[in-house]
């Protein structure tokens, strides 16, 4: 049953931007992107007390991969109503360039065109909400109405197991949210691995709640994987391996550092004493992964749209979203899902539904 922008409207009267965003969202799939909703832009400030501030959001955050893995990103603000235009650019300008975001999109019911000039100087895109349908219309030939009534129901699936997920998981929820976003590559690998570890007795194959949280946390570690692996390429492909390690420990200094820290324990310890290992475990096993991922780069790009479709397709009912990617695409997927449960110690059941393709 398909349903008009304005009953889903209705239907969303705690948040009455949400079809402008799914909008958005369709239109940042349609150009390549990845995207998220509701993207929290948070960092640890001292205002009395040393803890978590929240800064502003991104109404919705696209992310995409070259076939070399160049990591672009670009961000929309989404409002409905007509008023305060002018300084939503201009807020919305400021984000872009504190948080390093290339562009932006301004999607509002209706703007001025005193808003569309300024933000055609500031180089942010803007667009009116039938202005936006009609785009995506005429360039996708697709039915936006069509589209967002079933994004919606996606979306509500979805939010229902993530709800689920909190409740259980919320020190992955709250990591996901609040933390991922704000953070280095090296450290969300090394957070999402170090999380799960903590969680694993807890992870149950049999939970729908549980396989989709996994998931979304395979998603977000191809994300931060694949940005890593871009940085590999950038630097040369003398020697991937190293390069990706010095990497992992957050670039040569900080390796050094920890490297002259090692030594210094090493020398305290009395010699009957194991010394304890520089690398993780798991090194030897992420480094081969990192090895296919950098020689299958174009294929590699393609993973998160995989896992995201895998997500949508398995947990929200929705159709078609993973025919499209390649054999050596699912391939690499299910890998990073397996490398994941193996390194944190969880029950590879966990990841059956993207293995199951």
């Amino acid at each position: 049953m398909s349903m008009t922008l304005l009953e889903v409207q209705t239907l969303t009267s705690t948040d009455k931007d949400l079809p402008l965003k799914l909008l958005t969202k369709l239109l940042f799939e349609r150009l390549g992107y990845v995207a998220e909703i509701a993207v929290e832009i948070s960092a640890k400030a001292y205002a009395g007390d040393f803890k978590k501030r929240i800064y502003s959001d991104y109404d919705v955050l696209g992310t995409k991969f070259e076939p070399d893995l160049y990591r672009h990103r670009i961000a929309a603000e989404c409002k409905s109503g007509e008023a305060k235009a002018v300084e939503e650019v201009l807020k919305l300008r400021g984000v872009l360039s504190t948080f390093g975001i290339e562009r932006g999109y301004f999607v509002k019911t209706r703007a001025s065109q005193t808003a569309k000039d300024l933000a055609g100087r500031a180089g942010i895109s803007v667009l009116g909400s039938e202005e936006l349908e009609g785009f995506l219309k005429t360039a996708y030939g697709v039915d936006p109405k069509a589209v967002v009534a079933a994004e919606f129901a996606v979306y509500s699936l979805n939010r229902g197991l993530d709800v689920r997920f909190n409740n259980e998981f919320q020190k992955a929820w709250r990591f996901l949210r609040f933390e991922y976003w704000n953070r280095e590559p090296h450290r969300n690998l090394q957070g999402i691995i170090h999380i799960l570890a903590g969680d694993k007795e807890k992870l149950r194959p049999d939970d729908s709640a549980n396989r989709y949280g996994f998931l979304r946390l395979v998603f977000h570690f191809a994300l931060s994987l694949l940005e890593m692996c871009g940085k590999v390429i950038g630097s040369g492909l003398t020697d991937p391996t190293r390069t990706f390690g010095v990497l992992f420990f957050g670039g040569p200094r900080e390796r050094r550092e920890r490297e002259g820290l090692f030594d210094m324990i090493h020398q305290s310890l009395p010699p009957q004493q194991a010394m304890p290992k520089f690398e993780p475990d798991y090194m030897l096993d992420l480094d081969e992964l990192v090895l296919r991922i950098v020689r299958s780069a174009p294929e590699a790009a393609m993973i998160p749209a995989f896992v995201q479709g895998v997500i949508d397709e398995k947990f929200a009912n929705a159709s078609d979203r993973v025919g499209k990617y390649s054999s050596v695409t699912r391939k690499l997927a299910q890998d990073t899902a397996l490398f994941l449960a193996k390194a944190a110690g969880v029950q590879r059941g966990i990841a059956e539904d993207l293995l199951s393709y």
